[in-house]
């Protein structure tokens, strides 16, 4: 894979401001490594490892399927915004969980509540 430096803004440009708790490298390991546990345990899951949504405030760093369920994860932030809390209606209102954590610790804990008899 190719990587590329074109188009990318100096350092700290566009990064989120305060609102959000973890860095940016321990916001990319959790995304990687609660992906990680919802995949072995039979899930589907696809996430976000990059902090800065410009204008896109509102999505979910991690979205997966458990046990037929569909969650949205958000990682690392103190407080939602009304987008994101106007969002996460909109995802539990059509019979999904929205979750806010900091921790891949948080996610098995939820994840070890939620599906009891799927988790292995």
């Amino acid at each position: 894979m190719r990587h590329s430096n074109q188009g990318l803004s100096s350092f700290g440009e566009g990064l989120p401001k305060g609102s959000d708790v973890l860095s940016l490298l321990q916001k990319s390991k959790t995304v990687r490594k609660t992906i990680t546990f919802i995949r072995r345990r039979g899930g589907q899951a696809t996430g976000n490892t990059r902090t800065a949504h410009k204008g896109r405030e509102a999505y979910a760093d991690i979205i997966a399927t458990i046990a037929g369920q569909p969650v949205e994860v958000l990682l690392g932030v103190r407080r939602l915004s009304p987008a994101r809390l106007n969002y996460s209606r909109s995802i539990t209102a059509a019979g999904g969980i929205f979750l806010v954590i900091t921790t891949v610790r948080e996610f098995e804990d939820f994840y070890n509540e939620t599906f009891k008899s799927t988790a292995q």
